[in-house]
């Protein structure tokens, strides 16, 4: 994952049993929701970017789906991506605002986390 701080961008791996992980945890539920949605309703594409980005102090997370890889499917992969990602969209996820040490006491952090789902048989 990517931990943005005021001051510093840095790459942490993702400890799911530590303070961080609860604030993406968060947007898993809606967006499996929204992905198997969008699948029951046509032919979805090999696979779908999703980049989840919380904000722990604000008690939100966003999940984005990104056509900017499966945009470049060649014909014959599955379905075109974009239909698909436009379905998918953005999800927003509310949790308890919640003080993480990720950039020091007080600060704020921004949580990033890129997850490519794999969609096909």
């Amino acid at each position: 994952m990517v931990v943005v701080c005021s001051s510093d961008v840095r790459r942490e791996p993702l400890d799911p049993a530590g303070p961080l992980a609860p604030s993406l945890a968060a947007g898993l539920d809606p967006a499996r929701d929204r992905v198997c949605s969008c699948a029951k309703q046509g032919d979805p594409p090999p696979f779908v970017d999703l980049v989840f980005t919380a904000k722990p102090d604000q008690g939100s997370v966003t999940v984005q789906a990104k056509d900017e890889d499966t945009s470049s499917l060649a014909a014959g992969e599955g379905a075109p991506a974009g239909p698909f990602v436009a379905c998918v969209g953005t999800i927003e996820a509310r949790f308890p605002p919640k003080a993480v040490p990720a950039c020091g006491e007080g600060a704020a952090a921004t949580i990033i986390y890129p997850v490519r789902l794999e969609l096909g048989p």
